[in-house]
């Protein structure tokens, strides 16, 4: 397994609190999380699906909390793992509140649905919404009332305190933390590595306690989770090992969840914004490129589940990042590509070989 990866003393707190929802001063110990909820339904205007292209915003006390542009004709996100929802990310004050949800049909003002739910934290459930009649008509001295909505987790905000010096220096020994949670998750870590330079116990305490709340939300919302890898993945060359040696920890569990959410993760990336896609092809070239056999597996492992699903989206997630890899400017993810190929084509494992051909053709 791949060795440990301690990241800076900012980037803790950023992701911390991107997991728990709440700021914390950097050298404090881990807090209780606070974990985003997210919803899927149908979705109708004037007793008619609604168009393509509206959107849909979660709001509590009137403040939006998040939002999804709908890409289904009557539906708005969907109950598989790998499908986007509409994730509504709060802090602890929040909890227990009412969100209301703003309706958004393309070329109008929008209005508030009938519909309301209560905030519950790491809830993922469906919810059917509804306007009775369509929302009068931008005219030109108008503006809609959402012009664009993210479809991943709005950034939190994260502790101002910023300290003057942070580590650099990455330990070799120990593991890093494994999700393995099954519905409630009961993902361990188990990071031993001494440290160097400036990282303290308490940093390391909270780093430890980073990669068992990722598995742990992996298990039980691949939406929130993926957000939290996406963050790592677009932060220094130590945040991007982390997020690979995460996802690597995850593929490589004996427990079939665990697999499942590496494969739902990688697949939200790679169907996300431009900047997820990229850190989806980063996450998969850095363990495929990895000196130890193990993560050059898990890359391979993971594009295989990919084109082996029965979701058309996770298929085409797959095509995607390998695509993107092959076709890119760096030497090391071109050879990526052709190595994760490569490994999937010699292996002993039956579907691997069948995936392996089967995207070879999806390529051509």
């Amino acid at each position: 397994m791949r060795p440990p990866v301690y990241i800076s003393v900012l980037a803790v707190g950023v992701l911390l609190a991107l997991v728990t929802g709440a700021s914390m001063v950097l050298a404090s110990p881990p807090t209780q999380p606070v974990f985003p909820a997210a919803f899927h339904g149908t979705l109708t205007v004037a007793g008619n699906d609604a168009a393509v292209g509206s959107i849909v915003c979660g709001r509590i006390d009137g403040v939006d909390k998040g939002c999804i542009t709908i890409t289904v004709a009557g539906q708005y996100g969907g109950s598989g793992a790998g499908d986007p929802k509409l994730v509504i990310t709060a802090s602890l004050a929040d909890v227990g509140k009412t969100i209301t949800l703003f309706v958004t049909p393309p070329g109008t003002v929008g209005a508030l649905a009938d519909q309301t739910i209560i905030y519950t934290p790491g809830e993922t459930k469906e919810s059917n919404v509804s306007l009775p009649t369509m929302p009068a008509t931008v005219t030109p001295t108008q503006a809609p009332a959402v012009t664009e909505a993210p479809t991943t987790v709005p950034p939190t905000e994260v502790a101002t305190e910023v300290p003057t010096e942070v580590p650099t220096s990455v330990p070799t020994g120990g593991s890093g933390g494994t999700g393995t949670g099954g519905g409630t998750g009961t993902g361990t870590s188990t990071g031993t590595g001494s440290t160097t330079g400036s990282t303290t116990a308490t940093e390391q305490a909270a780093l430890d306690e980073l990669s068992s709340e990722i598995g742990n939300l992996a298990a039980q919302n691949p939406v929130a989770a993926t957000a939290a890898i996406a963050d790592l993945s677009g932060g220094t060359a130590a945040e991007k090992e982390a997020a690979a040696s995460i996802i690597a920890d995850l593929a490589a569990s004996t427990d079939p969840a665990a697999k499942e959410a590496a494969s739902a993760i990688i697949s939200n990336l790679a169907s996300g914004t431009g900047l997820q896609q990229q850190a989806a092809a980063s996450i998969i070239s850095n363990l495929a490129s990895a000196t130890d056999q193990a993560s050059k597996g898990a890359a391979a492992s993971i594009i295989s589940n990919l084109v082996s699903s029965t979701d058309e989206t996770q298929k085409g997630a797959a095509a995607k990042i390998i695509s993107s890899l092959v076709s890119s400017t760096d030497n090391t993810q071109k050879g990526a590509a052709a190595s994760i190929i490569g490994t999937m084509a010699a292996s002993t494992d039956a579907s691997q070989k069948g995936a392996a051909t089967n995207l070879i053709g999806t390529l051509a």
